[in-house]
Formats: C-alpha cells, structure tokens, sequence
C-alpha cells in the first residue's frame, strides 16, 4: 500500500510542478533521488542478514518510487512529445516507447540473475551508476523545454 500510495502522491505532484520548475529540473531531481535510493539500497543489503536493516531498505524502495514517479515516469513522456519535430513525433515517440519497453524486458530478464549472480549490493550499485550517467547526459545534452516552440528547441538541439 505505502508504495502505491508513493506512487500516485508523487505522479500527481508531478503533473503539477512540470509547468511550475521545468521538465529538465524535474528530471535532475528525480534522477538524483534515483540515485541516492540505489545506493542507499546497495549500501542496506551489503550488511549481513543479521544485521540488515529493513527501515534503510524500505526508505531506499520508497524513495526509488518516489522519485521515479516525481521525474522519468510521466516527465519523460511529456518531454519527448515536445522536442521532436510535428513532421516525425509520432514515429519518434513510438519508436522510443518501443526502445523503453525493450529496455524493461531486458532489465526484468536480467535482474533475478543479477540478484544471484553477483548479490542485491552490487546490482543496486550498478543501477546507481547508470542513473547517475544518465543524469549526466541529461544535464549536459538535453534543453529545457518549458514554455519553448518547437522551433526554437530545433535550433538548440541542431547546434548540439
């Protein structure tokens, strides 16, 4: 329930400050807090069972939750709709729905085995890590496209 909940607390405060603070100031935020819940979990399950502590682990899960929904969940889906051109953004959106989806299925079929390959530590990390990248990417490549045509985010983005 307290996940659900997270959840659609923090879609609905989403839709109400994507006008307010930007699509790119959400994105940073959420991905920082992404971040912070992968590590913070990487950091709760390296202890040993015995030790293990499920406040730090659900604080981690309900963060990672909190910040999805606040950020790449619904900003992501506004923001593409915006930055491609009318002539292609149908096909682009489909396109990268199709790349997300693909992406999904990987990372469902790949967890179970990360968990016992190399433990519920290291696979938190390394989801830490890509999050942190793509904040990177985020903050250096993409533009912010609140209250911008079409026309003006082409120019931009034809300079990068």
């Amino acid at each position: 329930i307290l996940v659900g909940l997270t959840n659609l607390v923090f879609t609905i405060l989403a839709i109400i400050f994507i006008d307010r603070f930007g699509r790119k100031i959400l994105l940073l935020v959420g991905l920082s807090g992404v971040a912070i819940s992968m590590f913070l979990l990487a950091y709760g399950f390296s202890m040993d069972a015995a030790e293990l502590n499920p406040w730090l682990i659900l604080i981690g899960i309900v963060g990672l939750v909190a910040s999805f929904a606040i950020s790449i969940g619904p900003v992501m889906w506004v923001l593409l709709s915006e930055i491609f051109p009318n002539y292609v953004r149908g096909l682009a959106v489909s396109f990268v729905g199709l790349i997300n989806s693909g992406v999904s299925f990987l990372v469902q079929l790949v967890f179970p085995w990360e968990l016992e390959a190399i433990g519920s530590s290291a696979t938190f990390l390394i989801y830490g890590v890509f999050a942190i990248i793509g904040l990177v990417i985020i903050a250096v490549l993409l533009p912010e496209t609140k209250g911008r045509s079409l026309e003006e985010l082409e120019k931009q983005l034809i300079k990068r």
